[in-house]
């Protein structure tokens, strides 16, 4: 799966209320301000 459908499920899921949705690695604006879970590097 692409990265930018990863981040469109995990976006989707994270804004429905799942806050521990996992985004992709390279997520950093999200993960700055926001503090949401991103994936480990590959």
């Amino acid at each position: 799966m692409a990265a930018v459908t990863r981040y469109r499920d995990a976006w989707r899921r994270w804004r429905t209320g799942e806050r521990g949705a996992v985004f992709p690695f390279g997520t950093y604006g999200l993960r700055l301000y926001a503090g949401v879970c991103c994936a480990q590097a590959p």
